[in-house]
């Protein structure tokens, strides 16, 4: 046996590695026979399954998301729609959908294995950017994919290096968990940003509520800059400068304007700002299939490689070991299906149901009874009162003896007069005493203080009420405070940068910080004065005096200013005000607007002590 399954199917050449002991070995139907890769959702293993009526089996890759996600509401829906999307997604656009579960904790989805390597995987193992001629197949195959995606209503989303398979025959693209159907996407209705920073277009950087296929065109053109340069045409990252260079800056070609001016052309056009501008995928096959054609008619193809293969000799190389593998298919023996053995049911004594037969008695043995309770120790302390939660163990055929403690403080009032103290004299009756009904601790001898009036008696001792957990110290923000009023420039106390509402193309807008009265370029609007406008007790809104929309926080998106609807994500509140300015919260998050480092506006957890959070009037 190879590479760590528990069958005799081997993983060499699959680009599997050998499950760890905490990977399950089953998911649905599916063996699971390595790790394929992970991710920020989840993990995908080789799986594969037995043949029926005497055929082979067949590999797929499965899918399973990480257990946190499977808690969250909101990501299930989104899981959802993946798998709606792969079911309708046709056969030759990407892998094809074999089965799914949604309804599993935590879900899962399998679809057909690919035998090839990521375009990542490419790059690194070329040991750098991918020669003219593959560049040329890689627009053809990728962009054809992409007409097969568009025509059928959808935008892939989330086209990034590791979601371009390059095989034997072209290019498959893979991972449309985040596809979604373009006139019925939810994600474009609530201002969410779903895609890799490094490869997202303009507008879905600005959580546009209309994107289209020009986004998946716009992706393309990232990518082959990426594959001709070794770098994002933005630059790494994924911060919300990042965002910002995508949306306002232009891409860096590299030497592909050098090596290649025809192709870094038409890579321009994709990474054009306005979608419009931007040409449809059936062009791109279109020009890359003139390419190709006068590069045939010229002279016999050759991509650094073999003549057989459209790309380098190394790549090439490790695609045929997939190849050879898929090309033998996993052979499972007949007893891997089958469930574990269950006892045969026996009949019931009274003549009724079956029963499964009661499992054998556990031989006898002298075990010591021991009986657990927690008795507070009260003991004053000015107006705090200190709680000692000793737990007795006590061995019912032994003494009782106390264990280690542990403490607790509470605030208490006055203690009202009658108290008497542990010691049955009088309590004092200044703050800081004990309450009536407070149990003390036992005498020394150990005995168990009677119970309160309204206790049960009698009988067996009732187990005293487990004492609740104890619970880490809530930090409470300051209290709340009056909202503002007025128009003012929003000033920011760490480098003094104004918050400023951009309108750029299309009327699509962002919102960043520039400092103060800086003019617009490429055609934008700039605007920087905002008027506080209180909605109702001390929440506020913060409205653009240019345009009347309101600042809205779009969590990972960072900020942007969209018509005002009174939505949470549109209202606001004074956390603090300090010296320094004051910080501003989000209702609908909880969280403060900041300014990151360059021009990036976001929000985090408040901290009246970090500057970036400071904002003042100016």
């Amino acid at each position: 046996m190879t590479g760590g399954t528990d069958h005799d199917v081997t993983l060499t050449g699959s680009g599997a590695t050998p499950l760890q002991p905490d990977d399950p070995r089953r998911i649905g139907s599916f063996r699971l026979l390595g790790l394929l890769g992970a991710g920020g959702m989840g993990r995908v293993y080789l799986g594969a399954t037995r043949g029926e009526a005497g055929r082979p089996g067949s590999y797929a890759a499965v899918k399973q998301v990480l257990p946190a996600l499977a808690e969250d509401q909101d990501f299930l829906r989104h899981f959802g729609h993946e798998l709606d999307n792969l079911a309708r997604l046709p056969g030759n656009a990407g892998a094809r959908l074999l089965a799914s579960d949604r309804t599993a904790r935590p879900p899962w989805f399998a679809t057909g294995y690919i035998p090839g390597i990521t375009l990542s995987e490419a790059v690194r193992l070329h040991d750098g950017p991918l020669p003219g001629p593959a560049l040329w197949r890689l627009l053809r195959e990728a962009a054809a994919g992409l007409v097969v995606v568009h025509a059928a209503d959808m935008v892939h989303r989330d086209l990034k290096p590791s979601n371009v398979m390059l095989t034997a025959d072209g290019v498959t693209l893979i991972d449309f968990g985040v596809a979604r159907a373009a006139d019925q996407s939810r994600l474009t209705k609530t201002g969410m940003v779903v895609g890799t920073p490094a490869y997202m277009a303009p507008e879905q950087a600005v959580a546009s509520r209309e994107l289209s296929g020009a986004a998946d065109v716009f992706a393309l053109g990232s990518l082959l800059l990426y594959a001709a340069n070794n770098r994002p045409p933005f630059g790494d990252g994924s911060g919300l400068e990042l965002l910002y260079r995508i949306v306002h800056e232009q891409p860096d070609l590299g030497a592909l304007p050098e090596n290649d001016a025809h192709l870094a052309a038409i890579v321009t056009s994709c990474l054009s700002k306005d979608p419009e501008d931007r040409p449809s995928a059936e062009r791109l096959v279109a020009l890359a299939d003139e390419h190709l054609a006068a590069e045939r008619a010229g002279a016999t193809l050759q991509l650094g490689g073999t003549p057989a293969s459209p790309w380098p000799a190394a790549v090439a190389a490790r695609i045929a070991e997939r190849v050879a593998f898929a090309a033998v298919p996993p052979v499972l023996p007949d007893e891997d299906e089958k469930p574990e053995p269950v006892a045969p049911p026996v009949p019931a004594a009274d003549g009724g149901a079956t029963k499964p037969p009661a499992p054998a008695p556990a031989p006898a043995r002298k075990r010591s009874r021991l009986l657990v309770f927690a008795v507070p120790v009260v003991i004053g302390a000015g107006t705090t009162l200190t709680v000692a939660l000793l737990p007795y163990v006590q061995d019912l055929n032994a003494s009782p003896k106390p264990s280690s403690s542990r403490t607790a403080s509470i605030t208490a009032g006055p203690t009202p007069p009658g108290t008497r103290g542990p010691d049955g004299s009088p309590a004092p009756s200044a703050a800081g005493s004990a309450s009536p009904g407070t149990v003390t601790s036992p005498p020394a001898g150990g005995t168990a203080p009677a119970p309160a009036p309204g206790a049960s008696g009698g009988g067996d001792p009732t187990p005293a009420r487990k004492p609740a957990a104890e619970k880490p110290p809530v930090q409470k923000p300051p209290a709340q405070q009056p909202a503002p009023s007025g128009s003012h420039l929003m000033r920011n106390a760490s480098n003094g940068q104004c918050l400023s509402e951009e309108e750029g193309y299309g009327g699509s807008t962002a919102v960043w910080s520039r400092v103060c009265g800086t003019p617009a370029t490429n055609g934008a609007t700039w605007t920087y004065t905002w008027t506080y406008q209180p909605v109702s007790g001390t929440t506020f809104k913060v409205v653009s005096k240019a345009t009347g929309s309101c600042l809205v926080s779009q969590s990972y998106a960072g900020m942007d200013s969209q018509p005002c609807n009174g939505s949470d994500a549109q209202l606001w509140k004074v956390y603090a005000t300090t010296s320094g300015g004051r910080l501003l919260q989000n209702v609908a998050e909880k969280r403060c607007l900041y300014m990151s480092d360059g021009y990036a506006v976001g929000s985090k957890p408040c901290d009246p002590g970090d500057a970036t959070q400071r904002w003042r009037d100016s």
